[in-house]
């Protein structure tokens, strides 16, 4: 296992070829790996969705072979863009397959057609193209630009040598890693209708098996939600200290994360939507999001400047997916915090004893009317809240 790993080091590196070939013509691995896989094995052609860079360089250096990817939609006509056998990029989709293919980008969101290598939504005309969807006027006429250009609805970059590198979806489609379409504009809506969310932002991508979720939430709608639903005594905020407990640091502990994805799920369960649909990792954030930061002045969320500076986030949750693909231990998002977390509890608990202590003093009936309440509020814990219709009812009351 070392040596192999050595190897393809070694072969990443393109550094020292005569002793990567040396160890190969001494131990013949890449030939004992090739002949179990596929003998004849010599070229791997990706379309569909991305491959992970670093995946497609290891299986040339392990397999010794070579890697393609390309592009295209039921629109193209099939593959439309092609990447060159010998092109070493593996981010690249390649150029042109078609004779008399034409293809620009336009600017979309925070990407730029202006840009030294223009970046946008990616259109082509080309005589392999539709020419329409079947009795749907509308639908057709919106597909394509005046100039009779088709929109993909993908952003690209092209490159100095006019090959194109896939960027983003900006019809918010995203594939996850089973094959499964997920939509990302249609979860945002749909998880922004919770009282206390201002803007959700959903995230997902191919070397991922379910979507995440930023998200911006309204400090005081989510004290009301947490009172409404007797759950301030669990999460240690009250009516005086609320807007100085809930910050970032705090608010991305269990007890809120659990609350929020439980009001998440109450949600998802009202839809038809399949279960990769359901978010099972979300970071909480109460800072103001406006024109100054993440917000556009039509009030549009600037997706790539989230996910920029909430990377670190990102980050920890593709780590837990691939240490699942590679068999390893799960790790908590929030493991980090963990250890604060059972400080911050030790420390309630001592407040609790202490205020029990210096109640002793009260009346009977005092402490029996404090008894009913306590019991009332486990109760109300143990459901995790009413839901929303009942306490529409309540406020209503």
């Amino acid at each position: 296992e070392f040596l192999i790993k050595k190897i393809i080091s070694l072969k990443k590196s393109n550094k020292k070829r005569w002793l990567v070939n040396f160890l190969e013509n001494l131990f013949h691995i890449s030939s004992k790996i090739k002949e179990k896989v596929n003998p004849n094995l010599e070229i791997i052609l990706n379309g569909g969705g991305k491959l992970s860079p670093d995946v497609a360089s290891e299986l040339c250096n392990l397999l010794n072979i070579k890697y393609c990817q390309g592009y295209g939609l039921t629109e193209t006509g099939g593959a439309i863009f092609g990447e060159h056998v010998e092109d070493l990029n593996f981010e690249c989709i390649g150029g042109p397959i078609c004779p008399n293919t034409k293809y620009k980008v336009r600017s979309w969101e925070t990407y730029k057609a202006t840009d030294t290598l223009p970046k946008g939504e990616l259109l082509i005309k080309s005589d392999s193209i539709f020419r329409g969807y079947f009795l749907e006027k509308e639908y057709t006429k919106n597909a394509f630009t005046n100039d009779g250009y088709f929109k993909t609805g993908d952003v690209v970059q092209i490159n100095k040598n006019g090959t194109l590198t896939f960027l983003d979806r900006s019809k918010g489609l995203v594939k996850l890693s089973q094959g499964e379409y997920i939509e990302t504009d249609l979860l945002n809506n749909l998880y922004s209708q919770i009282s206390f969310i201002n803007n959700c932002v959903v995230y997902g991508d191919d070397s991922m098996d379910g979507p995440l979720a930023i998200i911006s939430v309204d400090k005081y709608l989510l004290f009301l939600s947490l009172k409404d639903d007797n759950m301030l005594e669990m999460t240690g905020v009250n009516e005086q200290n609320y807007l100085d407990k809930l910050t970032d640091d705090n608010i991305n502990n269990n007890i809120f994360l659990d609350y929020v994805k439980e009001k998440m799920l109450e949600v998802y369960k009202e839809t038809n939507l399949n279960r990769y649909n359901i978010i099972n990792n979300i970071y909480l954030t109460s800072k103001v999001w406006d024109t100054n930061n993440y917000i556009t002045p039509t009030f549009k969320v600037k997706r790539f400047y989230v996910f920029k500076d909430y990377a670190f986030f990102i980050s920890q949750v593709k780590e837990i997916y691939n240490n699942k693909l590679k068999g390893c231990a799960p790790i908590s998002v929030n493991s980090e915090n963990k250890d604060e977390e059972k400080k911050n509890d030790s420390k309630k608990k001592e407040e609790k004893d202490s205020e029990k202590l210096s109640n002793e003093s009260t009346s009977n009936q005092n402490k029996n009317d404090m008894g009913k309440h306590e019991k009332y509020v486990e109760n109300k814990k143990v459901k995790l809240g009413a839901t929303y219709g009942t306490r529409q009812k309540e406020m209503n009351k």
